[in-house]
């Protein structure tokens, strides 16, 4: 019986963080002036933005800091 306790709670934490990662939506505004339309990020997306530092939050709000840059700069890999 324990047995199937483990795997029945193994697969509830698997699907909860699936969900978590997938369905997980977050409002990403622009700082450009005059775009006023939000951006959906998934799970991966905000934690891959926020990792490099590319969110800011300013009133209530969170703003894509890559917005401001040129298309050519807003690549967020990093070479070394």
């Amino acid at each position: 019986m324990k047995k199937y306790f483990k795997i029945i709670l193994l697969a509830a934490c698997l699907i909860v963080l699936l969900s978590a990662i997938f369905a997980e939506r977050h409002r990403v505004f622009s700082l450009v002036p005059g775009k006023t339309e939000a951006v959906q990020m998934n799970g991966l997306e905000y934690t891959e933005t926020a990792a490099v530092d590319g969110l800011m939050r300013k009133d209530g709000n969170i703003y894509d800091i890559y917005s401001l840059t040129p298309e050519v700069l807003q690549q967020k890999d990093c070479p070394t």
